[in-house]
């Protein structure tokens, strides 16, 4: 059976369920969530314009987020969006949220 080696964590997956995934618009490794596809800027211009296009509803529009981001491993704040927060270090929307902090 053939496989796929990630480059950026050397994770190995088999090729047709690295296809699969990948095809399903996945772009996390899915053993440690690096981002698994070695040019991500498509994908980084696709979030970013939903999340330019998709104003926030006046309640949260001053929210802060604390993001946990899984390429650069950084723990940064930025500004909160439902859909996607960007990390300030690296730029990779591949982030998770970790905290929100509320307008005061």
């Amino acid at each position: 059976r053939s496989i796929y080696i990630i480059k950026k964590c050397s994770h190995v997956l088999h090729l047709d369920c690295a296809v699969d995934y990948l095809n399903s618009n996945k772009y996390q490794c899915p053993i440690c969530k690096i981002t698994m596809i070695e040019e991500p800027a498509q994908i980084w211009e696709s979030i970013k314009y939903m999340v330019e296009t998709q104003p926030m509803p006046d309640k949260y529009k001053n929210y802060k987020c604390v993001i946990h981001c899984n390429d650069c491993q950084k723990d940064t704040t930025t500004d909160y969006h439902f859909l996607a927060m960007q990390c300030n270090e690296c730029e990779s929307w591949n982030t998770s949220q970790e905290e929100i902090i509320p307008d005061d």
